[in-house]
């Protein structure tokens, strides 16, 4: 019978590596938005932000580790579209273990 662990401390990873890359993105709007600085500027400093956490959140999917045997295991099916509150989990066949990395999917 297959174990459920929690993992929690990578969904707080991935949470703090999506605000690092996406703050940038985000004072550039503001600065565009109130007129300290041009709409030229803001754009692409948004768009690399956006490309940079779409990256990052792939490799930080790309790169989770089993707890109790190191193996590095694939993402869940389709994590970048989950709904319902449906839990993000990491499934190792060797070990038979469920980790549960405390991410959920939404309809919002």
């Amino acid at each position: 019978m297959a174990q459920t662990r929690r993992a929690h401390a990578f969904g707080a990873k991935f949470i703090t590596v999506m605000a690092i890359c996406a703050s940038p993105g985000l004072m550039a709007l503001a600065a565009g938005g109130v007129g300290v600085v041009s709409w030229w500027v803001a754009g692409p400093i948004f768009g690399a932000a956006l490309i940079a956490a779409i990256l990052a959140s792939f490799k930080l999917m790309a790169s989770f580790r089993c707890g109790v045997c190191g193996s590095l295991l694939p993402p869940p099916k389709r994590w970048y579209a989950a709904h319902d509150n449906a839990p993000l989990v990491f499934k190792c066949k060797e070990c038979d273990v469920t980790w549960d990395v405390g991410l959920r999917g939404s309809n919002d």
